[in-house]
């Protein structure tokens, strides 16, 4: 009766390891991710004042307004003042979208002297050092000089990548932290139990 007790107790012992060991297999998968960025083209609902939007550009009060004035076509410009009429128009947030897409599509918006009295935030500042993705860092040197006209565009997403999961798991982010934080104990512990249990049962409960 020992005797069955004690290999029993084995066997649990080395299902438990066994799940250790799956789960060191499976932590991989349980951290996968990724960034999701939003798109960084602009849309009319990023227009936040279209007036004084347009004012700045018409009137290059700006470096950057300047920049954006004179890389018009005239045609743009004919487009900005006729829908400039009605400043809270669909219209004229619509000429503005093109400008500003065009605008983030170039190469690289950033000149020194052009942004010298602008206010750049850190993450703008990091990517420029970084070289990002040029549309996504004109994107944000756009909103800098425009912080009142133009909508920020929003943080990036972790994703979870559940792919190769078991069926059935949930992925709590607590417990992810969890299991990270216990891994080196299981890693540790289970071959001394291992050891214990294979003794145990060769030698008995007796020894």
């Amino acid at each position: 009766m020992n005797r069955a007790a004690t290999w029993l107790g084995l066997v649990v012992i080395m299902i438990w390891c066994s799940g250790c060991v799956t789960q060191m297999a499976l932590e991989d998968a349980k951290t996968r991710s990724h960034l999701e960025f939003a798109q960084p083209a602009f849309s009319t609902n990023d227009i936040l004042d279209a007036a004084s939007l347009t004012r700045k550009i018409q009137t290059m009060s700006d470096s950057v307004s300047e920049f954006l004035g004179a890389s018009m076509q005239p045609a743009a410009h004919r487009q900005l003042e006729a829908a400039a009429g009605n400043q809270d128009s669909n219209q004229l947030r619509t000429v503005l979208v093109i400008v500003l897409n065009k605008a983030i599509a170039r190469p690289s918006l950033y000149d020194a002297t052009r942004f010298q009295k602008i206010s750049l935030r850190r993450e703008t500042k990091k990517l420029l050092k970084q070289k990002a993705d040029p549309a996504r860092v004109n994107r944000l040197l756009l909103e800098d000089a425009y912080p009142t006209e133009l909508a920020r565009m929003p943080d990036p997403k972790v994703v979870v990548d559940k792919k190769g999961k078991p069926g059935g798991y949930t992925l709590v982010p607590f417990a992810v932290m969890g299991d990270v934080a216990l891994l080196p104990v299981y890693v540790i512990v289970s071959p001394f139990v291992i050891v214990f249990a294979i003794s145990f049962a060769i030698n008995g409960p007796g020894c």
